[in-house]
């Protein structure tokens, strides 16, 4: 199989997590010869290492062996910001593999590694970047609306049409006043960041309402925002005093 080099990747910095040298190095050659864009890559035996590197390099790729995580692999890719870093899982037997598709939105690679199937990887991981760009969160010229894109096309919401926010993973799920939901695969940060906050309250880690629509604060179970359809929503204990102070503003 005669493969030339892939010349459009975005990917600038890769970490390999790995105790074996051996298959750092080969893994390290082959990305090295075969995509020109990998201007540096890192590499780390143990887990405490691939946190500083983490931490000091901001990798935008991280391939992990599952062998060397072993038990902590679901908290430590869990822990990785997947908006800003992709990770791809290197394994070596089908309980591994078993393992992998057990962690969501995770990709992974099989050992001895074999050149056609790294670029396949890289393939679906430029597609899931291309994705990405396209589906992010854009504020319409309009104040009064928000744009949504996904692969289904682009949606334009009016505020005051969107009763709640809830967000789930790298998604984030948005329920209407029409009874309507939209899923869009973006973390709910980023629309805080462009919904008015005269009108929107982050309630909770998972939770974004629209102040309008919120009938009454339920004390139980430490806190509710009851919605004009009855639905409650989580209000933490540290965001209670500021959720009533925006409700009364």
């Amino acid at each position: 199989m005669s493969l030339a080099p892939l010349t459009n990747s975005n990917l600038q910095r890769i970490l390999i997590l790995d105790a074996n040298g051996s298959s750092r190095n080969l893994l390290s050659a082959l990305l090295s010869g075969y995509f020109r864009r990998t201007e540096l890559i890192f590499y780390a035996k143990t887990v405490e290492e691939a946190q500083n590197v983490i931490a000091v390099n901001a990798p935008s790729l991280i391939f992990i062996d599952m062998e060397t995580i072993g038990s902590e692999g679901k908290n430590i890719i869990n822990n990785i910001n997947c908006e800003i870093t992709d990770v791809v899982l290197t394994l070596e037997d089908k309980n591994s593999v078993v393992q992998a598709l057990e962690l969501s939105n995770t990709l992974y690679l099989t050992k001895p590694y074999r050149i056609e199937n790294l670029v396949k990887v890289m393939d679906l991981l430029s597609s899931n970047q291309q994705l990405k760009n396209a589906t992010a969160p854009h504020q319409s010229h309009n104040p009064e609306k928000l744009t949504l894109r996904s692969q289904e096309g682009i949606t334009y919401l009016d505020l005051e049409d969107i009763r709640r926010l809830e967000s789930d993973s790298n998604y984030t799920h948005f329920f209407l006043k029409n009874g309507e939901r939209i899923t869009i695969p973006r973390t709910m940060k980023e629309y805080e960041d462009l919904l008015p906050s005269s009108h929107f309250f982050r309630t909770h880690q998972s939770h974004i309402v629209n102040l309008n629509l919120v009938k009454k604060f339920l004390k139980e179970d430490g806190g509710y925002a009851l919605m004009d359809d009855g639905t409650q929503v989580l209000v933490s204990r540290r965001k209670k005093s500021d959720f009533l102070c925006a409700l009364t503003a």
